[in-house]
């Protein structure tokens, strides 16, 4: 069931970044989150990572592309892992953590910032991420992206699945403005 469409990994920092050489004719799509009320609580647990605009070439290559969201109460924090298996699925694990938050103020719940950690230091500033498109039914799928849509991510409940069911994802992004070449088809288990 496809949501209304008008509306957390490291190793591959989710912040905005100025390229050399940027041109409009290679400009990515500007996204906004997702203007539908949604229940951040409903987005905590595993998702696999299907498809997406990756940052680091081992993403490409890599098998198991998992992202996992924990809520933490006390902190009103999301811990983020983001794991995946290099090369095959059993290959070395490359695994990286963030943490998390809903952007103060944010009534819909879809804008969201993180904080990732690279080696030992914690970035100093919230960097955006936005849901852009989320299953507000069942919380089954959910595309996440940066603003500028240089990193964009969908993501499922389920471990594989089929093409078809990506289809829509994928002509959601291309409605939006990405270039479907950019996005790799992420290997999980196979």
């Amino acid at each position: 069931q496809a949501a209304d469409h008008s509306h957390l990994h490291l190793h591959r920092p989710r912040c905005e970044v100025h390229r050399l050489g940027h041109t409009k004719k290679h400009a990515m799509p500007a996204f906004t989150p997702l203007a539908k009320k949604i229940d951040p609580l409903k987005c905590m647990g595993d998702w696999y990572v299907q498809s997406g605009v990756a940052v680091l070439g081992s993403e490409k290559t890599g098998h198991n592309h998992l992202e996992q969201y924990a809520w933490d109460a006390a902190t009103e924090r999301v811990a983020v892992s983001y794991s995946f298996n290099e090369l095959t699925p059993t290959g070395k694990v490359n695994a990286s953590t963030q943490i998390g938050r809903v952007k103060p103020g944010d009534a819909n719940g879809t804008h969201w910032q993180v904080k990732p950690l690279i080696g030992w230091f914690r970035v100093p500033v919230w960097l955006d991420y936005y849901i852009v498109d989320v299953d507000t039914e069942n919380y089954s799928w959910i595309i996440a992206a940066a603003p500028s849509g240089w990193w964009i991510y969908i993501m499922t409940r389920e471990k594989v699945v089929g093409d078809a069911a990506l289809a829509p994802h994928l002509e959601f992004l291309k409605s939006k403005g990405v270039n479907l070449s950019k996005v790799t088809r992420f290997n999980q288990g196979q």
